[in-house]
This record gives structure tokens, C-alpha cells and sequence, in this order.
């Protein structure tokens, strides 16, 4: 019988040890000890801080009146024949989802990174167009206070 030798215990190093809480307040000390942006605090001169009203303005201003001669477009306007809901309901269906060929009037199949050209998306469009308006106008009013 071959004899083995002694198994002697490794010494751990104490980072590899070191508790949860422990590696947890010294990575908030490590972070405390860490220079922080100005900007997070508002220290930073305002110098180095690009004045987006000045360049924007026009484009803002722009689009903010073409905006305000649109009429407004909801998801009243439009339904679609395959919602279970009634008209006041948003409808979306999936992009990658398709009628299964073998069953038409069966469950959709999925059809990756295929999106399919036939669903219905006016109730989306109408909520994009509403999410690029809103914060179009709202920075048109900040910048001239103009109330028309």
C-alpha cells in the first residue's frame, strides 16, 4: 500500500473570506473615498455644461408649430377586427407573430425576426406620434412661456 503524504490546510487569504457585509461596507467606503462628478451635485462649473436650449431652440421651436396646426390623433381613431376589446382599448399584436397556414383560424405562430407586415400598429404609431408631441411641445412652452 502506498502511503500519502499529509494533506496540510491552506491558508485562506482574508479577502477570500470576507463576509457579504463585510465586502459591502468596504465598497461603500472604497466609493465614499472616490472623487464624484460634478454634475451629480451641481458643483461643476457651468461652463462645461452644453446649454441644449440654445442649440435646440429652433428645431424645437419648429416642431412645436407644426405640432400645434395637427389635429390629435387617438386610439379611437382607429380599431381593428381581431380586438376583444371595445374602442376605447389599446390593441397591439406581435411583431413576430403569424396566421399558422395549417390552421388559419387556429393560434398564431412564431416567426423569428420575421415581423409580420399584416398587424395591426395604428394604435401604436398613434401613441409614438402622442410620446414625440408632448415633450416637443412641453420644451416649446419652457423655452418661450408662449401659451398659444
Amino acid at each position: 500500500m502506498i502511503k500519502k503524504p499529509p494533506v496540510t490546510a491552506i491558508p485562506r487569504k482574508r479577502w477570500i473570506s470576507q463576509t457579504r457585509r463585510e465586502f459591502c461596507v468596504s465598497a461603500a467606503f472604497a466609493a465614499a473615498a472616490l472623487p464624484l462628478p460634478g454634475l451629480a451635485f451641481g458643483t461643476q462649473p457651468k461652463a462645461d455644461i452644453p446649454d441644449l436650449a440654445k442649440i435646440d431652440r429652433q428645431r424645437i421651436l419648429a416642431a412645436a408649430e407644426r405640432y400645434l396646426h395637427e389635429l390629435p390623433v387617438t386610439i379611437t381613431a382607429f380599431s381593428s377586427p381581431r380586438s376583444a376589446g371595445g374602442p376605447h382599448d389599446y390593441f397591439s399584436e406581435g411583431d413576430y407573430w403569424w396566421p399558422d397556414p395549417q390552421n388559419p383560424s387556429g393560434p398564431y405562430i412564431r416567426r423569428d425576426g420575421m415581423s409580420n407586415p399584416d398587424n395591426f400598429v395604428a394604435h401604436r404609431h398613434a401613441l409614438i406620434r402622442l410620446s414625440l408631441q408632448v415633450p416637443t411641445l412641453t420644451a416649446a412652452w419652457l423655452l418661450t412661456r408662449d401659451t398659444h
